[in-house]
């Protein structure tokens, strides 16, 4: 379809959305691109459907006499770039503009088109409509040791920065490895998640440092909007100055319309410089911990967290970390000592004492504010991170869990729970736990072992105790049977100490109810009212 005049448009309109148009960040930004569109508004306007590539040249970009188009491609880049442009735009924040202006392919010209249906409850409903951007891990290159779980610890940090673009709503991270095993491509988010946007990158170690490259992809189509790439050197990446200029990238692409970027960035990118490689390199091996949670990984986080504690002590994110998985240990069968709820109790009232403002030091509050069974204080937690920004909402997802856990403000905590999994479908395994204490409590075997099918841990005692709860509600004695002796060979503790481990951070009520499924398949626990070590 060749371009059309203007005339049957009032000129009010035609001089509206050009102003429009013009503020658009991805357009404002770049010179050419605001004086060739206002060009083309000209030339509709006098008549002058398709100019030439000189007349671009000489008018717009001011090139010389001697361009040759056969020779220099600058103007089809230009125009190329305007039309990509517009077109993002349509699709994204512009999808309730009336009039559509556009560039076909092989013109040089306007085109302009009334958008169908355009009535103003349909522009107010497209209106509410926010974005989606979804986050994929970096692809590690080259990566060995703990570093590997760099690329994750990234992501995490890149969902906790985009959460302060208001109205953007957030998918991910995408764990790669779990990209890779399915056969999926970074590309293929947008359309398999209905996403507008796709941050992808890769991470890589070089001789002479560390590089980290991102692109933001359009998501229903795949095509790439921009790419950076920042060269680390020898020394640890400047996060915040990274973040700082990601977040903003991000905010002039997707649109002014959807909020400013905050001046607070994520925990890991507020770190003080000189303290930055040594709380990384802890972070990194916490995660690998929280990803695996192996004996191993486990010591060795404990002992990274804490000489970052010791190094750092005017950092808060070490301690908030430390604190969440010294939390960890209570579900831990391998753990032979004593439960060290004094120091948890610390580390988290130290950490917010030193930033408030994270979300990371509120959730190591409501960590210890779980174990100590202080129900009233991890209710008062979880108001007040209702009342935060979106960048909590993995945040809410933990906090949800206990909530659940406890047996306070539940319909809220599978509620967030179930945002969190959506947010992230590669999210840490434990939020299932949830949803089983909640099927497990109404009696529901089905839901039960749904849940426990999703919570995906075979070999754990939770797993195995779980599932035989399942088989007990549906009258399956000999399966629950089974499946009790492995949950007690997983943790010897339920021979002696019963449901001892549970009830530190399970609500009574849900143990009942574990017993008295378990009674009826005629498995006797014993007392749980001596404590654990």
């Amino acid at each position: 379809m060749p371009p059309i005049s203007t005339a049957s448009i009032p000129a009010a309109d035609v001089a509206a959305q050009l102003n429009r148009l013009l503020e658009l960040p991805s357009i404002r930004r770049s010179a050419n691109s605001v004086r060739l569109l206002r060009h083309l508004f000209g030339c509709t306007q006098s008549g002058r459907s398709n100019p030439s590539q000189y007349e671009l040249a000489y008018d717009v970009l001011g090139l010389g006499k001697d361009f040759d188009p056969d020779r220099n491609p600058v103007v089809r880049m230009q125009v190329a770039r305007l039309r990509r442009t517009l077109a993002l735009h349509y699709a994204g924040t512009g999808v309730g503009d009336d009039l559509i202006v556009s560039i076909p392919q092989g013109s040089y010209g306007l085109r302009f088109e009334r958008r169908a249906n355009s009535s103003p409850r349909r522009r107010a409903t497209l209106a509410r409509q926010h974005p989606v951007l979804a986050v994929a891990e970096p692809r590690g290159i080259g990566l060995s040791g703990i570093w590997q779980n760099l690329p994750a610890v990234l992501a995490e940090e890149f969902m906790s920065s985009f959460g302060h673009l208001s109205g953007l709503r957030l998918l991910g991270p995408f764990s790669r490895a779990r990209l890779e095993a399915d056969r999926i491509d970074p590309v293929q988010l947008g359309p398999l998640h209905r996403a507008d946007f796709v941050l992808d990158g890769s991470l890589q170690s070089t001789p002479t440092g560390q590089i980290l490259r991102l692109r933001l992809l359009h998501g229903p189509t795949g095509t790439q909007i921009w790419a950076a790439k920042h060269n680390c050197g020898s020394g640890a990446c400047n996060l915040a100055k990274i973040e700082d200029a990601l977040v903003a990238q991000v905010a002039s692409e997707i649109g002014a319309d959807f909020g400013v970027v905050d001046r607070h960035l994520s925990d890991l990118a507020r770190v003080r410089p000189a303290a930055s490689l040594g709380i990384r390199e802890a972070l990194v091996t916490a995660r690998g911990y929280f990803a695996a949670y192996t004996p191993a990984l486990r010591d060795r986080a404990l002992v990274a967290l804490r000489r970052a504690c010791r190094d750092h002590p005017e950092e808060s994110l070490p301690k908030a970390s430390l604190a969440l998985v010294l939390t960890s240990l209570a579900g831990d069968a391998t753990w032979r000592k004593p439960l060290p709820l004094p120091e948890i109790e610390r580390l988290a009232a130290e950490a917010y004492q030193l930033d408030p403002s994270s979300s990371w030091c509120l959730n190591a509050l409501a960590a210890a504010a779980l174990l100590l069974r202080r129900d009233n204080e991890l209710e008062a937690l979880a108001e007040r991170v209702d009342h935060r920004d979106p960048a909590a909402v993995l945040i809410r997802g933990s906090l949800g869990l206990w909530l659940v856990l406890r047996r306070r403000r539940v319909a809220q905590g599978l509620e967030w729970v179930a945002a969190a999994l959506k947010a992230n479908p590669h999210h840490p395994r434990v939020l299932h736990m949830a949803r089983m204490a909640d099927r497990l409590l109404a009696g529901d075997a089905r839901g039960l072992l749904a849940a426990v099918e999703d919570y995906n841990w075979p070999g754990g005692w939770m797993d195995a105790l779980m599932r035989a709860a399942a088989a007990a509600l549906q009258g399956d004695r000999p399966s629950a049977k089974a499946l009790f002796e492995k949950a007690r060979v997983a943790d010897p503790s339920i021979a002696t100490h019963g449901l001892a481990r549970l009830r530190r951070f399970w609500h009574d009520d849900y143990l009942a109810a574990l017993r008295e499924a378990l009674r009826e398949a005629g498995i006797r626990l014993p007392a749980s009212s001596k404590a654990l070590p």
